[in-house]
């Protein structure tokens, strides 16, 4: 690729889930379709705020970079997605990250709920590698805007 800075890297993508099998199966679908993201996983809520904020370990940004796409699961040990989505819409700095909703089981008004409260996405977790797949294509396309080939109007 182009050697001309960090302009022409993938961003990174943070995903927000309690199991980690999900992080890596996106890994691994993100693989197939030759994305290069670098993935990165944390369990919950404030572990999450803790990475936005740059706090403690998250405080070296070459190993942590901010995202440029957030994945929040729903069920979360202790603050809930909504919650945590509450959050980053409050901080003037990540008034721009996408940040997309993805549940294994949503709720009636689940997407309504994301959607109000500022949610980029709502994807539902997929339950074959295939399907996988399909959701990281969908994921490049619509909110990845570094390897986007057209700019937003």
């Amino acid at each position: 690729g182009e050697e001309s800075g960090s302009m022409t890297e993938a961003g990174s993508i943070l995903f927000v889930d309690d199991d980690p099998n999900w992080v890596e199966l996106l890994r691994m679908a993100f693989g197939r379709i030759g994305m290069r993201n670098p993935i990165q996983g944390v369990a919950d809520g404030s572990e999450a705020i803790r990475y936005l904020r740059g706090e403690g370990r998250y405080a070296d940004r070459t190993a942590h970079p901010l995202p440029e796409l957030m994945l929040v699961d729903l069920r979360l040990p202790g603050m809930s997605g909504f919650e945590l989505l509450e959050w980053i819409r409050q901080q003037p700095e990540l008034a721009r990250l996408a940040v997309v909703v993805i549940t294994g089981m949503a709720a009636p008004g689940d997407p309504q709920c994301a959607q109000e409260l500022g949610a980029t996405g709502f994807l539902l977790k997929p339950f074959s590698f295939d399907k996988q797949v399909e959701l990281a294509r969908q994921i490049r396309a619509n909110w990845l805007p570094s390897v986007r080939q057209s700019a937003k109007a």
